[in-house]
């Protein structure tokens, strides 16, 4: 009876609407939090002030009580032992003795939401092979459902750590452009509603503009036009750089011009806006996700063209993996849709039916990507990717980190200079003919067959190693939503570094720092997760990043994946 009960609730609280907001159940939960605080002190008789003050972090909360005595040794040992592991923070500032003694900090972790960077959420799992309202609804339990809508739902909690003024921002991208570039190369627009640019600036730009109107409509006309004939005679030359001040109210009003403008970059039409944060806009995250796919915000230019998420987040409710089989369960009608409440049910086809809408545009550009051919250059671009994932580890594990991290080291020419070495190195991986071993480097032609997915390489069949040591021919994936290359992966994975064992490493002195700093933080965690989040916010260190040389950290991760034998494999 019990299990009927819960599967009854599931659509319903699937697909009915929200009453709790993500800011809702994130203060609930800090007063809840801020109760078992206050309750467990005054079981240990030690008076304290009455006021926290609570600080918003991505996974946890961290309160700090104000003591009305001077905390002596015992009783922090005492408040120690009283909550669980981790929970009470060593004193750690240096500012005044006497003062830090006076307060006691406590870190609570969220069990019922956390901060998500968007670019987390796209590149899920679940999301990115979602149909319909599966993106829209996340679990705090396999029990208590709680719908996110992501389309309709004003999301106060949506915040973004640009700076609210990034006026001197733009100024200072455009004069590093322009110093660069003539007139003949580049041209540039400045849209601006406010019309706070000074006549200085108008001065600088006035040689470089490609139009003289001033007009955000009409200026995005002229933008519109100028892509249009460009698709027509496949052209991108010269750049055009367009400015935008407060970009987020503009896009507000002209959302449908700027839309046609989406992907313009490819026709070297760059736009680049500056905005105050989204939570003054009272944003829906779809307006959000549909202001990135066609501003660059963070002034970042990705040579893949590649948007970039990263600095922005949400609250979302913290949920566990099994709910999405329910869900999954429940599309595939093995939860009865007569469970639900007739009234639920209008408004829940009525959802669906704007989901799929909004979900459809994601479909076709998948598709486009999925018939993308494959060419010798997107083969090795998904060889350098795949590489770009590896992981190096310690021989006890303790240390294992991608890449990928290590890129957070470096700016864009550095990261060039990386890339360029994975692709020395993955010129020198091989692919197998028969069982014969080819290197990388010879790859002049590539195709698949249509009807079998046969990969060729210079119109010979390539075979895979499979982890048993059969070999089997190298079949690319025919799906709907994925790129052909989306098939090729480079082995192995995971490289187990003796250098990282005995330190400090003479030969890997860059290397050795890192490693010196991970073994410092993970000596003691145990939990893999544990380790693997610790190990991400050492990459985020900056005084870290101070101590490296970039160039001297790229020859030696070289030096190091050059004594490894790399291969292709069907990653399907």
């Amino acid at each position: 009876m019990e299990k009927q009960k819960s599967l009854m609730q599931l659509p319903v609280a699937l697909l009915g609407q929200s009453k709790m907001t993500m800011r809702a159940l994130l203060e609930r939960e800090i007063v809840e939090q801020e109760r078992y605080i206050k309750e467990t002190l005054q079981l240990l008789e030690l008076p304290f002030k009455g006021t926290f003050h609570p600080t918003i972090e991505r996974k946890q909360n961290t309160f700090s009580v104000k003591m009305k005595s001077l905390f002596r040794q015992n009783d922090f040992e005492r408040v120690q032992k009283a909550f669980p592991k981790g929970y009470v923070l060593s004193p750690n500032s240096f500012i005044g003795e006497r003062i830090e003694k006076q307060f006691v900090h406590i870190a609570i972790p969220n069990q019922s939401t956390r901060w998500v960077h968007l670019s987390e959420l796209f590149c899920a799992q679940q999301f990115r092979n979602a149909a319909m309202t599966l993106p829209i609804a996340l679990g705090i339990d396999n029990h208590n459902l709680h719908l996110v809508d992501l389309a309709t739902e004003t999301h106060w909690a949506i915040k973004n750590d640009t700076p609210a003024d990034n006026y001197k921002g733009l100024q200072l991208v455009l004069l590093s452009l322009l110093f660069w570039q003539t007139p003949k190369n580049v041209q540039l627009v400045w849209i601006d509603s406010n019309n706070t640019s000074d006549n200085a600036l108008q001065e600088v730009i006035a040689p470089y503009a490609f139009t003289t109107a001033t007009e955000p409509q009409k200026v995005l006309q002229a933008l519109i036009a100028e892509n249009e004939k460009r698709l027509k005679c496949e052209s991108c030359e010269p750049r055009i750089i367009v400015f935008i001040s407060d970009a987020y109210a503009l896009y507000q009003q002209y959302s449908e011009l700027w839309d046609t403008l989406e992907e313009s970059f490819k026709q070297g039409i760059h736009l680049i806006g500056s905005f105050a944060d989204y939570v003054q806009q009272q944003a829906t995250v779809k307006k959000v996700v549909d202001f990135h796919k066609v501003f660059d915000t963070m002034l970042e230019y990705k040579h893949d063209n590649t948007l970039w998420y990263e600095r922005t987040e949400i609250l979302a409710p913290s949920f566990e993996e099994t709910i999405f089989e329910k869900i999954v369960a429940f599309k595939k009608g093995e939860i009865s849709r007569k469970t639900m409440i007739v009234a639920d049910l209008h408004r829940a086809q009525a959802l669906g039916e704007y989901i799929n809408k909004l979900l459809k545009r994601r479909k076709r550009d998948g598709k486009r990507k999925a018939n993308e051919k494959l060419s010798v250059k997107t083969f090795k671009d998904a060889l350098v990717n795949s590489l770009l994932y590896t992981q190096l580890c310690s021989s006890d594990e303790k240390v294992a980190f991608s890449l990928f991290l290590i890129r957070r080291f470096f700016n864009s020419m550095e990261r060039d200079l990386f890339e360029e070495m994975l692709l020395r190195i993955s010129n020198e991986a091989t692919y197998l003919i028969s069982d014969t071993p080819k290197k990388i480097s010879n790859v002049a032609y590539i195709d698949v067959l249509k009807k079998s997915g046969q990969l060729l390489i210079n119109q010979e069949a390539v075979y895979s190693a499979m982890p048993n040591g059969e070999i089997v021919p190298f079949v690319i994936d025919h799906s709907e939503y994925y790129p052909p290359s989306f098939s090729i992966a480079i082995h192995p994975k995971r490289i187990i570094s003796p250098i990282f064992d005995a330190l400090p490493n003479n030969n890997y002195p860059q290397l050795s720092k890192i490693v010196v700093a991970l073994r410092e933080h993970t000596l003691t965690l145990t939990e893999p997760l544990e380790i693997k989040e610790v190990t991400e916010n050492i990459f985020r260190d900056k005084k870290l990043a101070k101590e490296l040389n970039p160039i001297v950290l790229i020859a030696e991760i070289e030096k190091l994946l050059s004594q490894q034998a790399f291969q292709i494999i069907n990653k399907q």
